[in-house]
């Protein structure tokens, strides 16, 4: 037995006789192999459909010459190419393994018999990770940042995301990547073929969210720390919500909008539903194939809340709809606004929407506007580019500033969309006191507008000498599937004083 470094090696055989002063034959070549080492870890006895379904071993392959590194504002740590293997070995191997016997049986995601793994081979029947540089790895293709079969760059960081240490970013990703190998243990029991994000990847809605939720979930301290940098789940939510005059992606389309972003819904149910069961009923609904074939369908749009309709039956949320869920997750987001807007704990009751205890999240962009006391109407004039909500499921926010010469007078608010237009919306109202001209302070919980006769959403806020609100927060949901019918999704706010 020859210790030997981990590298890429070359090889030169020569073939000589005695008395050859030269080699009769050389056979050479650069970067022949890869000398590689690995871990072999006996993985927990987890919840499983058959007897012998999970996986039992994770080995995880690595070699020591690349860099072993992690970028911050400050610096760079790096490892010794010395102090790697007991890396690997005493801190990363352990924590994939507990973060296996997590998933499995604390989520409650249970192994059924057709897993296979992604990487296949020698591998087909275990967990398998391998670390490499991004650029060059002798088994498979060596991703920027993590890939599914599992494969995780310990070079470098993903993208601008910023992690504290090598270790919270590697098992934020890898949380990221076992759930998918999570889904596609649910796909391939429902006889689907193990591509989890379906044809054209067009699903990516569900598979790629889902698994940005794992790494919140598994690695919460590492995506919701305090302190400079965003993590990779914190980045791509504020690309989501907006802030600070930038809209976000809340009225872009889902077939066009990259997977990643819309993981903050996700996020959103598993507070407000107490875990991971929402996930697994969303991802067996979707899976199973009882709504939609998503090998050869497309079309989430319409589909989505169908699937999401029968997960959420399923579960425990205080919704029991998409189209309630996309209601009360609009208002989570403006609640960010709000004094006492983040939770301060999970799962926390009242008026708050995220858990945010360092404050990560932005604040959604507001359109303001102010009433005087003369019929105020917003439409698509007075709208920023692009007016109306075009998208099916996309949200507007607006602030309307109630000045003095509007107290003592009953205040209705009518909304409505261009008739016959196949756009339909739900508006929610929030009455607001402004203290010491920087806090929001709600009052009350929010007001939902009933539609009329005609379809229009009216309410009337009635005359009071006393009235306490100084400011309206109007949130406008488009709730139809019917983007394709009506792309501009066309509306009009009035304010007047009766």
């Amino acid at each position: 037995m020859l210790p030997t470094p981990t590298d890429y090696f070359h090889y030169q055989v020569t073939l000589t006789a005695a008395g050859d002063v030269v080699p009769r034959l050389v056979f050479e070549q650069e970067y022949a192999f890869l000398m590689e080492d690995q871990v072999v870890v006996t993985l927990s006895q987890v919840q499983e459909m058959t007897n012998g379904a999970a996986p039992d071993e994770l080995v995880l392959y690595y070699y020591d010459m690349i860099s072993y590194q992690n970028r911050v504002a400050e610096a760079v740590h790096q490892l010794s190419r010395a102090e790697v293997p007991a890396y690997v070995q005493g801190q990363l191997a352990p924590r994939m393994a507990e973060a296996f016997r997590v998933q499995s049986d604390v989520w409650g995601f249970p192994w059924y018999e057709e897993w296979t793994s992604y990487r296949g081979g020698v591998d087909t029947e275990r967990l398998s990770v391998t670390l490499h540089d991004g650029k060059t790895w002798y088994h498979s293709a060596a991703p920027a940042g993590g890939d599914s079969r599992i494969s995780l760059n310990a070079s470098d960081n993903i993208g601008s995301a910023s992690y504290a240490s090598l270790t919270e970013r590697l098992m934020s990703s890898y949380q990221h990547e076992l759930f998918h190998n999570i889904q596609r243990n649910i796909g391939l029991h429902y006889s689907g073929n193990g591509d989890v994000s379906g044809k054209d990847l067009a699903w990516q809605f569900f598979a790629e969210g889902t698994a940005v939720l794992a790494s919140t979930v598994g690695e919460f301290d590492a995506e919701f720390a305090g302190g400079p940098g965003e993590s990779y789940y914190v980045l791509n939510a504020n690309k989501f919500i907006g802030g600070d005059g930038f809209y976000g992606k809340l009225n872009k389309r889902y077939p066009e909008m990259d997977a990643y972003s819309p993981a903050v819904y996700w996020r959103f149910l598993y507070e407000r539903c107490g875990g991971m069961q929402v996930v697994r009923e969303a991802l067996t609904t979707l899976y199973s194939g009882e709504v939609v074939d998503i090998q050869t369908s497309t079309d989430v749009v319409a589909n989505l809340s169908l699937v999401m309709d029968r997960a959420l039956a399923g579960a425990s949320c205080p919704f029991t709809t998409y189209r309630e869920s996309l209601n009360a997750f609009a208002r989570a987001l403006y609640a960010l606004h709000v004094e006492g807007g983040r939770c301060v704990s999970l799962g926390q009751p009242g008026l708050c929407g995220f858990y945010d205890p360092n404050h990560k999240y932005n604040g959604p962009t507001i359109n303001q506007l102010t009433y005087t006391g003369t019929p105020l109407i917003y439409n698509v004039a007075e709208q920023p580019y692009p007016a109306g909500i075009p998208s099916s499921f996309g949200i507007d926010y607006v602030e309307i500033e109630l000045n003095q010469a509007a107290d003592a007078q009953a205040l209705t608010l009518d909304i409505y969309g261009i008739p016959g237009a196949a756009a339909v919306f739900d508006v929610q109202v929030w009455q607001l006191v402004v203290d010491g001209g920087e806090r929001l302070l709600p009052i009350g919980d929010t007001v939902t507008l009933t539609a009329n006769s005609d379809g229009r959403l009216i309410h009337t806020f009635p005359a009071s000498s006393n009235r306490a609100a100084q400011r309206l927060a109007v949130i406008i949901t488009r709730v139809d599937a019917q983007e394709t019918l009506d792309p501009v999704g066309a509306y009009t706010l009035e304010v007047c004083s009766e």
